[in-house]
């Protein structure tokens, strides 16, 4: 007998009797392939690549683990546990399309997803959108063009936001003793546009825009600035407090209206005035901060110190609401607030609660709050 069946048991016979005789090697290795060791339910003749492990069996998922986990002959190929990686042409750091799982990183892919424009470096999330060019830059949906978040479009793209392009706010600084054609002390405003957190000397000469006073002595200065009839540019109002116009030390309140093409003008040539009468001094204090009347246009709140309504000298808060035209005087005024004699109205300010305007006057004895007046 030279040949045995390998790991099956062989008859043998002669001399009247026989036993069986089997190669136990070869039976013992058969077995172990016909055996699941792992419990995962696949043995090595099913294709089980590792009987040792569970995690590896034909069909499972492959994870980044550095073994075969699928038994495909490939090693952590499209593993569940693997970061997902988008094409990114521009290589930015953010990819678009369908993310691929991998455990290393893939070339020209990006771990993070949301490029808007894969073929330009400088649009991606995290990029800073600039304004006006017509690229959404920072991948928001849309292109910058208000810059300064106001609510109002650049003029630059066909909004009516005059100074909207650098997003700063404007600086402006009166001079109350300056002169000008009027005369002395006629006093001056000046206008730099887009100042924002400038840190420097600013000089009257460089302003970009100035008002100058109507008359000599007028000693034109306090000013604010509101949108005071809502046509998306700021305007500006400008008090002369000894302005003799309506009587001597009278007062006289300037409204320029804010537009493109605002100009170095005179205050003679302002878009609205106010006139106090004699002793009055209105506009030594003056607020454009409020909407009292709930229209969406700033309201004017104007302080006369010589007022004499309650008494002698006892003081005022004149209110008007926007926009105002013309030349008019303080009779004309939506509402009024009067001081006594023994307790005159020197202050008033706006104080808007986001559900309505109120109004604090200071008098010798404390300040007194108006609530609810819109």
């Amino acid at each position: 007998m030279s040949r045995w069946m390998v790991g099956w048991p062989v008859l043998l016979s002669g001399c009247g009797w026989g036993h069986w005789l089997y190669n136990k090697t070869a039976y013992d290795a058969r077995l172990a392939e016909l055996t699941d060791d792992d419990g995962d339910g696949y043995h090595e003749v099913d294709g089980d690549c590792d009987d040792q492990l569970a995690s590896t069996y034909p069909g499972a998922d492959e994870r980044c683990d550095q073994l075969d986990n699928d038994c495909d002959g490939q090693v952590d190929e499209e593993p569940i546990s693997g970061a997902l990686w988008f094409a990114d042409q521009d290589q930015d750091g953010f990819g678009v399309g369908v993310g691929i799982a991998s455990c290393e990183p893939l070339e020209q892919h990006a771990e993070v997803s949301g490029d808007c424009d894969d073929a330009n470096v400088d649009a991606n999330p995290a990029a800073v959108d600039i304004p006006y060019d017509g690229i959404d830059n920072d991948c928001d949906g849309e292109d910058l063009v208000d810059v300064a978040a106001d609510g109002f479009v650049a003029e630059q793209v066909g909004g009516t936001d005059c100074d909207d392009e650098d997003g700063a706010a404007d600086v402006l600084m009166a001079a109350r003793g300056a002169d000008s054609p009027a005369g002395e002390n006629s006093g001056a405003l000046y206008v730099f546009l887009g100042l924002g957190d400038y840190h420097g000397a600013l000089a009257a000469e460089d302003a970009d825009i100035r008002f100058t006073g109507q008359n000599a002595d007028d000693y034109s200065s306090t000013s604010d600035s509101g949108d005071l009839d809502s046509d998306g540019y700021d305007d500006v109002v400008v008090s002369s407090s000894l302005s003799d116009a309506g009587g001597l030390e009278a007062g006289q309140i300037y409204v320029v209206y804010g537009a493109a093409d605002l100009a170095d003008r005179s205050l003679e040539s302002a878009d609205a005035k106010i006139l106090g009468s004699a002793g009055d001094q209105v506009g030594l204090y003056l607020d454009t901060g409020g909407d009292i009347d709930g229209d969406d246009r700033a309201d004017l709140l104007v302080q006369a110190w010589g007022a004499d309504l309650g008494g002698s000298d006892s003081g005022a808060s004149y209110i008007f609401t926007g926009p105002i035209r013309g030349t008019q005087g303080l009779d004309a005024s939506a509402a009024v607030i009067s001081g006594s004699g023994i307790d005159p109205v020197r202050n008033g300010v706006w104080i808007d609660d986001g559900e309505k305007t109120n109004i604090a006057v200071s008098g010798e004895d404390g300040v007194y709050l108006f609530h609810g007046l819109r």
